[in-house]
């Protein structure tokens, strides 16, 4: 059995019995569902027990009981004896921890992890996971280093490089399968693996971190298939289904602005008029005023709003000049904006990261977008994996109604404003999308 081995660490299956394992799951990809059944029922039973109570209690005739019986000692979970069956203590224990795989709430979890990961002696793990040998809880170590935030666990995965070039192609199967799911038959045809090259792949690259081996009830006969462990799998659904989807028809859609740049276009025409003549600060638009006023492009006289010394130069800028000035200013804007003072530049450039989420530049509706937006903004803290009881999950945001305001603000008015983002109405619903200048910008 070869050392596999990768840039971010160096598992080493001899450093443990993983030949048992190994035999481990090959007899139990054989396993037929009357067989899991009697399996577990003599896992779950007595130490002591007899085939004539195994039978009643599965509802089977004796006689179609004791070749499984046969079949499953081979295991050496148990004895026949007669009549009787005893169970190994020891053994027993082992299945245990092998047989919830069968379940059907079975989840290839972390807690399945630090399981797997118990099964290596704890002096290897610092030198297989390259960690401190000094650390008080491995397992959290581990889940630090490699698996606590989606950007960290991503940057792992994209820096493995395996010796064995078909475990990397197996990764890779996995992930671009549809909902990140393959079947073992699959993966075993395409790359010609004997079960046992298989099995002990799979092992390296559970103990890797990147997919694991779990049974699915198809057809009434289980089936092995390969995931990411569920943590990330059911992160990567999120994205997948919350992912905003191009608004197909767009004709129908009543934008704000026709044109690029168009608050931009309203905002020097506003100014040049100032150039001629003031206005009454009554009769000024209130979202040109501000920005004018802002930008010192417009200043106040008395009752009265008239051009600047900087008028004349602002006009004379290109609009991507004018549009980065004014983005600029945002934060600024925000600072002045009294119905969010709790939030900050922090939670600004935040919304600014989350619209790559649909930088292709079609038309989304707000609300898809936001359903899928991960920016940590007010009360939300960026996504990491978090402990729950037992149960892990890679957190995702619930955003209150003012952190929704908050993100509509910075999307629907300041960015559109500067000409990155364009909105408008599709069906009496609010939709956006980034413009080629907002690609350019923000990309």
């Amino acid at each position: 059995m070869p050392t596999f081995t990768t840039r971010k660490n160096k598992i080493v299956l001899t450093d443990y019995n993983y030949r048992r394992d190994i035999e481990n799951r090959l007899f139990m990809a054989e396993l037929s569902i009357l067989e899991v059944d009697v399996l577990q029922e003599i896992i779950n039973g007595s130490l002591k027990t007899t085939l004539t109570t195994l039978a009643d209690n599965l509802e089977i005739a004796p006689s179609k009981l004791r070749p499984i019986l046969d079949k499953l000692a081979k295991s050496g979970l148990f004895q026949i004896q007669g009549d009787g069956v005893l169970v190994d203590k020891e053994m027993r224990k082992y299945y245990e921890a092998h047989i919830i795989k069968f379940d059907d709430d079975f989840r290839p979890d972390m807690e399945y992890l630090q399981g797997l990961l118990s099964k290596a002696p704890i002096h290897a793990l610092p030198s297989w996971y390259a960690i401190p040998r000094s650390s008080d809880n491995i397992f959290n170590s581990i889940i630090e280093k490699f698996l606590f935030t989606p950007k960290i666990y991503e940057r792992y995965l994209q820096d493995l490089v395996f010796d064995n070039p078909i475990i990397s192609s197996i990764a890779k199967q996995v992930f671009a399968a549809p909902d990140y799911k393959i079947s073992a038959s699959a993966l075993i045809e395409k790359f010609g693996l004997t079960r046992e090259q298989f099995e002990e792949y799979m092992l390296f690259l559970e103990f890797s971190l990147v997919c694991c081996l779990r049974y699915v009830k198809t057809n009434d006969v289980w089936e092995e298939v390969v995931t990411p462990f569920h943590e990330w799998h059911e992160f990567l659904l999120f994205v997948q289904n919350t992912h905003p989807v191009a608004i197909q028809d767009v004709t129908p859609i009543t934008a704000v602005y026709e044109k690029e740049f168009g608050f931009l276009n309203e905002l020097n025409a506003f100014v040049k008029k100032l150039l001629k003549k003031g206005i009454s600060f009554t009769n000024a638009p209130k979202d040109l005023l501000e920005v004018a006023l802002l930008l010192e492009i417009a200043k106040q006289e008395k009752q009265k709003i008239v051009a600047s010394v900087y008028t004349e130069d602002w006009l004379k800028k290109t609009r991507a000049d004018q549009a980065i000035i004014l983005y600029r200013q945002s934060l600024n804007r925000l600072i002045a904006n009294e119905q969010f003072t709790s939030f900050s530049e922090k939670d600004l450039r935040e919304v600014e990261k989350s619209l790559k989420n649909f930088a292709h530049g079609k038309w989304v509706y707000f609300e898809d977008y936001i359903k899928g937006c991960l920016a940590a903004v007010g009360s939300v803290l960026p996504t990491s994996l978090v402990n729950r009881g037992k149960r892990w999950k890679y957190s995702t945001p619930n955003y209150n109604e003012d952190e929704r305001q908050f993100i509509k603000l910075i999307t629907c008015e300041y960015l559109m404003q500067a000409g990155m983002v364009a909105t408008g109405y599709h069906q009496d619903k609010l939709c956006l999308c980034l413009t080629p200048f907002g690609r350019l910008s923000l990309g």
